[in-house]
């Protein structure tokens, strides 16, 4: 199943090399149209100064007539291009619900300040 998903991400940067950050993701039409918003919490690592490597925990809601929440365990790779006053960062993550794996193919668009 393929579904478009929209997020919000924000990541601090403790220095070069390591990162905490929070992603709030919804899926419109998840789960046979009853939506799934997502929120978790990340740890990231900047073994290079434009690839990063993440690991988050956090829920995932799905809504409808039954709505209920599960765990959420995610692994994240993405790679930063740079431009004159933004980036643009193909990102692949797993997500792993309740015994199954997600994967998510995005595009990130970043304006650090």
């Amino acid at each position: 199943e393929t579904n478009f998903t929209y997020a919000l991400e924000y990541e601090y940067k403790f220095n070069p090399k390591f990162g905490a950050g929070l992603i709030y993701e919804r899926t419109e039409n998840a789960h046979h149209g009853d939506g799934v918003t997502l929120k978790i919490a990340a740890l990231y690592y900047h073994p290079v100064s434009s690839f990063r490597l993440g690991i988050g925990y956090g829920e995932e809601k799905v809504g409808g007539e039954i709505q209920h929440t599960e765990e959420l365990y995610r692994v994240v790779a993405s790679y930063d291009y740079h431009f004159e006053n933004f980036s643009v960062a193909p990102t692949l993550a797993f997500d792993f619900i309740d015994g199954e794996t997600a994967t998510v193919f995005g595009l990130g668009f970043i304006k650090p300040f």
